[in-house]
């Protein structure tokens, strides 16, 4: 599917103000100019990469039995090369279900981490469920540039809907159920988000602590200034599962990750250009499909996620 253009990437742009100190929460700059061809190039790269070969290796394989494998996705893959790359990795080993897998989740081409699949229709059935039923518990780590917010811990809601061009873009809470002209409503949308300390703040982070926060989408506003590049290093934990999710509640806090250039991010970061936004899937806990025992998994962190805080 093409990239969207510089057009529909700013109307992705478009968010709302918090309930609570409306000036703490910019909506961040527009995307880049040419926002449309880097990704253009990003795909180009992906797509190679599915001619070249396995998308994995066994050291990707961070869980495994006779019914689920979980898998460590690498950024810039998509999550169907993943798939496909699975039968030639085990071979005929290990499954008496032979030639059976199915993805249960799906992560952006450039988001890494926790993919799993079912090896089993009766697993994949029950897997299904639990990730439509939102009965897990699973967190990401992101990498944002912007000015770092008062508080170390929030809840921010809002709604998630589609904008007049087609792109995602964050709502009011007072827009969910809203009826959108393409037929669709809007939708809420939760996400938990932790400031992580890294290895230079730690100690003035335990001085002392809030509590969490609750922000909530009420109105718009118009486009101010973006925030200052800090780097910010965060976890966010998911409490809806709607299309670039933590992604857009970022962009909103004026916190939108580094290289994400889709959702206003830059594309270069300490000299280097970014070949994808910097977002990890770290953790899921699920209760196993056919044992019941719960499955708790965490995928190793990319190195610009473990150079931040080697204690995450």
């Amino acid at each position: 599917m093409a990239a969207p253009s510089a057009v529909e990437s700013q109307e992705c742009g478009e968010a709302a103000a918090a309930a609570i100190d409306l000036s703490r929460y910019p909506i961040p700059v527009t995307p880049l100019t040419g926002a449309k061809e880097i990704e253009y190039e990003r795909a180009l790269v992906a797509e190679a990469s599915m001619k070249s070969g396995p998308a994995i290796t066994i050291d990707d394989v961070v869980f495994q039995d006779e019914w689920i494998l979980v898998i460590n996705k690498p950024c810039g893959v998509y999550s169907e090369h993943v798939l496909v790359s699975v039968p030639s990795l085990l071979g005929d080993s290990y499954s008496p279900h032979r030639g059976f897998f199915h993805l249960a989740n799906r992560l952006d081409r450039d988001t890494s981490g926790i993919i799993v699949i079912a090896r089993d229709k009766v697993a994949a059935g029950k897997l299904t469920n639990i990730f439509k039923s939102r009965e897990l518990r699973k967190s990401y780590v992101a990498l944002c540039v912007g000015k770092a917010p008062h508080w170390k811990r929030a809840v921010i809601e809002s709604g998630h809907g589609k904008s007049r061009r087609g792109c995602w873009r964050v709502y009011s809470k007072h827009d969910v159920e809203r009826s959108l002209p393409d037929g669709s409503v809007v939708k809420d949308m939760s996400t938990k988000i932790e400031v992580m300390p890294s290895s230079l703040d730690e100690a003035k982070d335990s001085e002392e602590d809030d509590g969490e926060q609750r922000i909530v989408v009420e109105a718009k506003m118009v486009d101010p200034e973006p925030g200052t590049g800090d780097e910010v290093f965060i976890r966010a934990v998911p409490l809806t599962g709607r299309t670039h999710q933590i992604r857009l509640h970022c962009q909103f806090l004026g916190l939108p990750l580094v290289g994400d250039v889709k959702y206003g991010g830059p594309l270069h970061w300490n000299g280097e250009k970014c070949q994808s936004h910097f977002l990890h899937s770290e953790s899921i806990a699920f209760q196993h499909p056919m044992t019941g025992e719960v499955v708790e998994v965490i995928a190793p962190h990319p190195s610009w996620a473990a150079s931040k805080n080697p204690k995450v």
